[in-house]
């Protein structure tokens, strides 16, 4: 296997390549692994299967490296110095029922490894309408939060009931939580882009990475 892992695409984007695990196998995966490491202090893999963390587990890099692993075995950083992470979070997360958390640790994972800070505000879907009203309510009198990342299944409907109620910008991750018809996410993303609170932009189903790396872009430009 040939690995020409991207070391100038953090230069050209502000957002570096990181490791996608789910599509391959224990010994690519490795390879991956091991040839990034030989030019970067750091990395981020995400979309772990049970697979790649029992290998992550066997290559031993604990002597060189610390490991963080999030408590659904899906995101890793590895690094071998401290990551700077800023006191101060500018993003708040704010999820649906607490079957969406697996996608919310991707997002704080990923927002760590981009030396971001967010406060998060789990469980506050509209089965409850009400629930959402005193995480907003924080949001909204913190000048120090820029960006709000919603996330959420089934129908969707935290989107625009948070979008409609915030003048800051929002992006809305759906999640793959849902069954039956429209299930699996699609109903969910139907949602975020039928909105109809303006504003709302949209990840894929389950993309935590891809609203992370939205954050960093957003606020490298609100410096």
């Amino acid at each position: 296997m040939i690995v020409n892992f991207d070391n100038d695409r953090e230069k050209l984007t502000n957002i570096e390549e990181v490791i996608l695990a789910e599509p391959k196998s224990r010994n690519d995966f490795e390879i991956v692994i091991l040839e990034s490491l030989k030019t970067k202090n750091s990395v981020l893999i995400t979309r772990m299967k049970k697979k790649h963390k029992k290998k992550l587990d066997e290559l031993h890099l604990q002597n060189q490296y610390n490991i963080e692993i999030d408590n659904y075995g899906r995101t890793a950083i590895i690094r071998k110095e401290n990551i700077e992470v800023a006191k101060v979070a500018k993003v708040a997360i704010l999820s649906g029922g607490t079957s969406d958390q697996y996608v919310v640790e991707e997002i704080i994972f990923c927002l760590k490894y981009f030396g971001i800070n967010a406060l998060t505000f789990p469980d506050i879907g509209v089965a409850g309408i009400h629930r959402h009203k005193d995480a907003l309510e924080k949001v909204e009198n913190n000048e120090n939060i820029k960006l709000l990342i919603v996330v959420a299944g089934n129908e969707g409907a935290l989107f625009s009931v948070i979008s409609s109620q915030t003048k800051l910008p929002m992006i809305a991750v759906p999640t793959s939580i849902g069954y039956g018809y429209g299930g699996k996410g699609e109903t969910a993303l139907k949602s975020a882009l039928q909105s109809c609170s303006p504003g709302v932009v949209a990840v894929n189903i389950d993309n935590g990475f891809g609203a992370a790396a939205f954050a960093k872009k957003l606020l490298f430009f609100n410096n």
